[in-house]
């Protein structure tokens, strides 16, 4: 069984929604209060400043007549900032999907794990072999419109259950508009010493699944975002 030891995300409808080209100016800040049980309403802005921007996938939470947040919606585009979410300017919130949150939590918990361990003091030991089951580390690879907007989301979004940011989580990054998915592998490649059979990735594009699996990286098709069956799938 190969060990994976680098798991590669794309970042527009795999890792979030909307994509960066879908929303409404850059990514922003925008504070929530508190006004039922079960939802919360921007705050400050009334419904003539929104505009209704609707994801091609029917996967946006939402709600441009009245303001209205789901708190699902709430706890997948949460900021480092308290009380607060991201969005685009015209509050349309930009939310990972719990598949990628999921698998962050997991790979973070697998680094934990690892770095507990402690090496066998012994001249015996394969040292290659422990290097072999080192954590999953997290590569981005994506082609995204706006990689300015890309990110700044990933500095500001966090993770439901530990809290870290995205761009916490992540080890290696390859965002550009121009450069195709092998490209982005190459460089990956060249960067880490991980060869592309160590290798994990996750699109929601099935031409780029195509391209990379050429190249002997193990690949999840996620055409409506990045699941948590997915991420299983890829550690089978």
């Amino acid at each position: 069984m190969v060990m994976m030891r680098l798991a590669v995300f794309d970042l527009d409808y795999t890792v979030w929604k909307p994509e960066m080209y879908q929303i409404y100016g850059p990514p922003k800040l925008t504070s929530i209060s508190s006004d039922n049980d079960s939802h919360l309403l921007y705050n400050g802005q009334k419904k003539s400043q929104r505009k209704n921007n609707s994801n091609r996938k029917n996967g946006t939470c939402t709600n441009s007549s009245t303001g209205l947040y789901s708190r699902e919606t709430i706890q997948y585009s949460q900021s480092i900032h308290n009380g607060k979410i991201v969005t685009d300017q015209s509050g349309t919130p930009i939310e990972i999907f719990e598949g990628a949150a999921y698998a962050f939590e997991q790979i973070l918990s697998m680094q934990r794990e690892h770095k507990n361990k402690n090496k066998p003091n012994t001249d015996n030991y394969d040292h290659n072999s422990y290097e072999n089951m080192d954590g999953i580390q997290i590569a981005i690879a994506s082609r995204t419109d706006c990689p300015d907007y890309a990110h700044q989301c990933m500095k500001w979004l966090t993770l439901p259950t530990s809290g870290k940011t995205l761009s916490d989580c992540i080890d290696y990054v390859e965002i550009d508009c121009v450069h195709s998915k092998r490209f982005h592998f190459e460089q990956l490649r060249q960067r880490t010493g991980i060869p592309y059979e160590q290798m994990l990735f996750f699109d929601n594009e099935y031409w780029n699944i195509e391209t990379v699996q050429r190249m002997g990286v193990k690949c999840i098709y996620t055409p409506d975002g990045m699941t948590i069956d997915a991420w299983k799938e890829g550690l089978d």
